[in-house]
């Protein structure tokens, strides 16, 4: 595996297909084994390097382990073989407040922290030529290696982050509170629909599965309106 000195870290979720890694979300190019080169694919009319401002082309990653995890935990319904790494990017550079798009990108490990199949982890590992690891000091002393100093790859620094502003702090704390509580809710409804089915005469209230489902798209779609609602008076303060 090449060094790759004065990168910048970031943490990356695929799928996989074929023996190959692919996006998560678009039917686009595979990753390729050592350095992948980006190339804006927005059309003919798409004469700029990538990336560029007020363009998706580019690599995307994440800043913290945790949301490249999270989008991996939100696609487990779609495939059941799915990878994180993490990636080392360089070239040209687009920071964002949740992660960057980067020109060029190299995996430089896996993280065995899905119910990926040990087998096709492996399999994957080898054709990639990057170890795996566990989260933990391992992959640390592993990354702290590819480097010294000012040399090794590092995440972008927090200050270097693009801050929220009061505006969209405030509507990610409203969706934030809508979404537990539509969470909750759900939970509750399972609850009782569970011990009227286990224990009927214990509850004095009675709902019929349907009248439990007919409550929770009720309880969904205004947490849908309302969320839809906050962003909506984000835009347009």
């Amino acid at each position: 595996m090449d060094t790759y000195p004065h990168a910048v870290l970031g943490y990356r979720a695929w799928r996989i297909e074929q023996r190959q890694l692919w996006p998560l979300f678009v039917k686009d190019n595979p990753w390729l084994p050592g350095v992948n080169s980006a190339v804006c694919g927005n059309g003919a009319s798409a004469f700029h390097s990538a990336p560029t401002k007020n363009c998706g082309c580019g690599f995307n990653l994440y800043h913290e382990f945790d949301d490249a995890f999270l989008q991996a935990a939100q696609c487990q319904g779609r495939s059941d073989q799915l990878l994180i790494g993490v990636v080392a990017g360089r070239g040209a550079v687009e920071i964002h407040r949740d992660g960057l798009r980067v020109a060029e990108a190299q995996i430089l490990c896996f993280l065995d922290v899905l119910s990926t199949d040990e087998l096709v982890i492996s399999e994957i590992s080898e054709i990639y030529q990057v170890p795996v690891f566990k989260r933990g000091k391992d992959m640390e002393d592993f990354l702290t290696a590819l480097g010294e100093g000012d040399t090794a790859p590092k995440p972008v620094a927090p200050e270097l982050r693009p801050c929220l502003s009061k505006r969209e702090q405030r509507a990610i704390n409203y969706k934030r509170i809508i979404n537990t509580s539509y969470l909750t809710t759900t939970l509750a409804l399972i609850a009782l629909a569970g011990l009227q089915l286990i224990a009927p005469p214990l509850l004095t209230l009675t709902l019929t599965l349907q009248e439990t489902a007919l409550i929770m798209v009720i309880i969904a779609v205004a947490s849908a309106v309302s969320i839809a609602v906050i962003e909506h008076w984000q835009q347009r303060q």
